[in-house]
């Protein structure tokens, strides 16, 4: 008798996983089929290697955009494209491509954290700093473009007396702004 409750229990728990694992039975009301539901992860994590002339490495040579998770499609689309949550604009080709396949065709890097810096310039012999007069006219808010951030590292007004070139040469390169510094 027991074998036999054991089998019918074994059987109707079958019958249960193949029905709760019909593909074809519908999606909740207001979910399309390829849509996310609150169960779905959007996550990356891009590292490389930077290989370039000697003395010229940015960030001791490594990029990494880190490791992002997001719970929702809008916010892991955002996340691709802010420059500032991607370490300067790490991996951004293939932050495109997810964009691309995921979110849509207006890929656009966001979110760029203006250039503030603090160091000795040996050819001024003085100390260097530009983070007042930063946040004076930029307020502590991200530039939200890419032609904002190319224009704020064109800005003489900033660097007044601090002209930061090396690394406003190398961020202006790193962000793919047109024109020269």
């Amino acid at each position: 008798m027991k074998p036999l409750f054991y089998l019918s229990i074994a059987f109707n728990l079958l019958l249960i996983s193949c029905n709760s694992s019909d593909s074809s039975s519908p999606a909740p009301a207001g979910i399309s089929p390829n849509q996310n539901t609150a169960s779905e992860k959007y996550e990356y994590d891009f590292t490389y290697i930077i290989m370039g002339p000697a003395g010229d490495t940015f960030n001791d040579g490594k990029c990494s955009s880190g490791a992002h998770k997001f719970n929702s499609l809008p916010d892991y689309c955002e996340g691709l494209q802010s420059w500032t949550l991607n370490k300067e604009g790490c991996a951004v080709e293939d932050r495109k491509k997810l964009y691309l396949k995921d979110c849509g065709s207006n890929f656009e890097e966001v979110n760029f954290w203006p250039l503030m810096v603090l160091y000795f310039d040996k050819d001024l012999n003085k100390q260097c700093e530009t983070t007042n007069d930063v946040v004076k006219k930029y307020g502590k808010n991200f530039l939200r473009t890419r032609a904002e951030f190319c224009d704020h590292l064109k800005d003489t007004d900033v660097f007044v007396g601090c002209p930061a070139f090396k690394q406003r040469t190398a961020l202006y390169k790193r962000a793919n702004c047109e024109g020269s510094l």
